[in-house]
């Protein structure tokens, strides 16, 4: 497990993180509103600019030695906010399945999450604000915010437990933002 003070110090370092790309959406909508530029322009940049550096600098992040294979952060319209360079590519009804089972917890079990093609079976989760799936040695955990799917797809030697924290971190923090 991680260390409590290396925790702590990830998390505030999330939360200045966090802070500084709100700070810096909302000047670009300020920005954008003053060029009469219209929202889903600023809002589509915003996402582009600001969110790759966290999924690289933090999601990818190394825990105990082993870090996840790959990661993304993704909107519920399946929109790509930002992702690792080995997030496989994956079909709109995908993500769409993805987003029924967070409305109809249970309705992934019988067939099973795909993601980029590759099926996981669905394991424990928290209805309606976790999915988990597992496949051979590895597996993905994927959490619901206000506006975004937070995936994580691991391998061994990364551990389920380690992925799940990654993950679920990340989108308590957000959703306690307000994302």
């Amino acid at each position: 497990m991680v260390s409590g003070a290396l925790l702590a110090l990830r998390t505030d370092q999330t939360r200045a993180f966090l802070n500084s790309q709100l700070n810096s959406t909302k000047d670009l909508q300020s920005q954008s509103r003053k060029e009469g530029r219209g929202r889903a322009s600023s809002k589509s940049k915003e996402k582009k600019m600001s969110w790759q550096t966290y999924v690289d600098d933090h999601l990818m992040c190394e825990i105990e030695g082993n870090h996840l294979g790959s990661a993304a952060i993704i909107g519920h319209d399946g929109s790509v906010w930002a992702q690792s360079a080995s997030f496989p590519a994956f079909k709109p009804e995908e993500i769409t399945a993805i987003m029924k089972d967070f409305e109809e917890p249970g309705s992934l079990a019988p067939t099973g999450l795909y993601l980029g093609g590759a099926k996981y079976m669905v394991i424990q989760g928290e209805p309606g604000a976790v999915i988990r799936g597992k496949k051979g040695p590895g597996g993905v955990t994927v959490k619901k915010t206000t506006a975004a799917l937070i995936i994580g797809i691991y391998d061994e030697p990364m551990t389920p437990g380690q992925c799940n924290m990654i993950v679920e971190r990340l989108g308590d923090y957000l959703i306690d933002q307000g994302l």
